[in-house]
């Protein structure tokens, strides 16, 4: 039973990986996110859970906090759209946010969200220069430096052996 669980286990967090390494590349490509990846992560995050040792409060807080960043994200959205201002961020970043709060829980996702930052700010950054545009217009995805941030605390959790 040992041997099963192992290869369930480490399969779970390949494809979590994988997953990942899809909608930071399609987003960086398209700029869209679509639905059905963000529902695979989350199916994805809830075989982890169970897999892991974590205990039922940390699927709440990670639960809690999924939605906390989606409602954020979502919140930012509506106030653009009713200002007639462009978007920074669209739909499918918001959802990503609360799959991924889902599977990192609160300080999880508070440390993707910093890892994220100079991430971010490198692609923006690169897009813009070979844009040949200035680094003050135009728009960079956010999932590619959000992917990278997501899986490096995915990976010290993993490391650590639960949620942080």
């Amino acid at each position: 039973m040992d041997k099963l669980f192992f290869f369930s286990f480490w399969g779970i967090v390949s494809l979590i990986a994988m997953l990942l390494c899809a909608i930071a590349w399609r987003d960086g490509r398209t700029k869209l996110i679509s639905l059905g990846e963000n529902i695979a992560l989350v199916y994805l995050g809830v075989l982890w859970h169970l897999l892991s040792d974590s205990q039922l409060t940390s699927l709440l807080l990670g639960l809690l906090a999924g939605v906390a960043g989606f409602s954020i994200v979502a919140g930012k959205i509506i106030v653009q759209t009713y200002k007639n201002q462009p978007l920074s961020l669209y739909h499918g970043d918001a959802i990503l946010f609360a799959s991924t709060g889902f599977l990192l829980g609160p300080l999880g996702l508070a440390y993707a969200f910093i890892i994220n930052a100079p991430f971010y700010i490198f692609h923006h950054l690169w897009i813009a220069k070979r844009a040949k545009r200035s680094i003050w217009k135009g728009y960079a995805p956010v999932a590619p430096a959000y992917c990278i941030a997501v899986g490096i605390v995915f990976g010290f959790e993993i490391y650590q052996g639960g949620m942080l």
